[in-house]
């Protein structure tokens, strides 16, 4: 279930790996269905200790509240459940294997991806996602079914959403994504528009 919720709340919130480890219980408000990023986690690597700590987040846009959908709440929920240190100001994504820190490591996750990858179960088929991938992808997938769905989804509420500081990163994701709707075009060219 850990796992399940870490990569459920990444895929669809579009958060930063060192913003989803500092996440706390009170950041998550499950009535407004609502998420406050305020915090990252920092890993120092300069004197050698590897330690984790809380810093600010990578800019000042990056603060932000988001939505987060019903279904991710209730994996979020069940998720919290199996926990037996689940209060407000408890990390989300406790400690695994560093005793000198209240988080997880940030190579946990990365770890579990690469299992994944390795089991005999795996779809061959299923493209290779890196975390911040998953970002990237949480961004695409709302631009997509946007227009899938004769929607749009202004640029900056997904600037937002992603906490970038300026709309030319955003813009650059947007801009990958016009393959698709290149695709799309073509497919009412080659078989009409219905």
């Amino acid at each position: 279930i850990q796992q399940y919720a870490y990569f459920r709340l990444m895929s669809y919130t579009g958060l930063r790996r060192g913003e989803i480890l500092a996440l706390e219980w009170q950041d998550i408000d499950f009535q407004k269905k609502r998420l406050t990023v305020n915090k990252s986690i920092g890993y120092d690597s300069l004197d050698g200790s590897g330690n984790l700590y809380l810093k600010g987040t990578k800019t000042v846009a990056s603060n932000r509240t988001i939505s987060v959908d019903t279904t991710t709440l209730e994996i979020m929920t069940e998720y919290r459940k199996a926990l037996t240190n689940n209060s407000g100001n408890e990390p989300v994504w406790p400690k695994k294997f560093n005793k000198k820190t209240k988080w997880m490591a940030a190579n946990i996750p990365e770890i579990w991806l690469l299992d994944m990858r390795k089991d005999e179960h795996a779809d061959d088929d299923l493209k290779r996602v890196s975390l911040h991938g998953l970002r990237h992808t949480h961004a695409t997938v709302l631009f997509e079914q946007a227009m899938l769905n004769n929607q749009q989804i202004p640029i900056k509420a997904v600037q937002k959403r992603l906490g970038h500081a300026n709309v030319n990163v955003t813009m650059e994701i947007y801009t990958h994504m016009t393959d698709t709707e290149n695709d799309v075009i073509n497919s009412f060219l080659e078989n009409g528009i219905e």
